[in-house]
């Protein structure tokens, strides 16, 4: 990726911030909830179909994306390549309809199955962040347009102060490895406290600003829910599979670390909890 390609994601996501803005706080049938099947009966409003289209208009307006495949959330892969967008127009679509604010849209870059970048809009929040391989992660108000480095916090030194962020979604798949994750995690002296507001992509961003220390996603529905995984590298964190690894869209459990130091105790206690996972579906 090049400076200007970043450029263009960037504005991508600001420019659909207004369509998210219109539709964010009224009725259900005013933002068009309809749940879909195939993936566990999770939701898709307007918010998330508008906010796609206005994503991919601008990209596919700039050119700078022209040898790159598609795929996005709602509308499907749209080709096929060594380099790929991924675009999750608004994860955390069940706080629609609850007017809860803590939903974000994000976009990663993928090559040769390789996650290269991140831009993550808050548009509660009102930031914009972003990662690129090898570059750093950073965050600007929407305001003032100025960029700050993100670090995960490598100093918290015990449960009391240190935060999980877990994945929200709960079935009779999802439940009973989550909530022993949580019990192990707790005995590990690892954690105290556990928070759940329903996008994994901010999970992500909390992890690279410092806001939280371990992440769990459990409902993993591809390279979409992994938006965030430049954030949390290049801040200083570290995000894996059962493997150990770099998440890939085969991954059905994710988990990260703000201090790679917990990596392994944290990864034997995923790879226990969600052993014979079949996934959330």
């Amino acid at each position: 990726m090049d400076e200007s390609q970043f450029k263009v994601l960037k504005e991508a996501v600001f420019v659909s911030y207004p369509h998210l803005t219109q539709l964010f706080g009224k009725s259900i049938e005013e933002i068009g909830t309809e749940y879909k099947v195939k993936d566990g009966d999770t939701p898709r409003t307007l918010i998330d179909t508008n906010v796609e289209r206005s994503i991919l208009a601008e990209i596919k307006l700039s050119g700078e994306f022209d040898d790159y495949a598609i795929n996005a959330e709602e509308s499907g892969e749209l080709g096929e390549g060594q380099k790929v967008l991924y675009i999750d127009p608004f994860d955390g679509t069940s706080n629609a309809q609850i007017k809860l604010g803590m939903s974000v849209i994000g976009v990663s870059v993928a090559e040769r199955g390789v996650l290269v970048g991140s831009v993550v809009l808050n548009p509660f929040e009102e930031k914009i962040f972003y990662a690129e391989k090898g570059k750093g992660a950073y965050f600007e108000s929407l305001r003032f347009k100025y960029p700050f480095p993100l670090s995960t916090d490598l100093k918290a030194n015990s449960a009391k102060e240190r935060f999980a962020w877990v994945d929200a979604f709960f079935n009779k798949n999802t439940t009973p490895p989550k909530l022993e994750w949580i019990r192990r995690m707790q005995e590990s002296s690892l954690i105290q406290n556990v928070r759940m507001t329903g996008s994994n992509i901010d999970y992500s961003v909390k992890i690279a600003e410092g806001r939280g220390h371990y992440q769990l996603t459990d409902a993993v529905g591809g390279y979409f829910d992994l938006c965030g995984y430049n954030l949390i590298e290049e801040a200083g964190g570290k995000m894996f599979n059962l493997e150990g690894k770099q998440p890939t869209p085969r991954d059905q459990v994710v988990a990260a670390v703000a201090n790679p130091k917990d990596l392994e105790q944290v990864l034997e206690i995923t790879r226990d909890c969600y052993k014979g996972y079949k996934g959330f579906r």
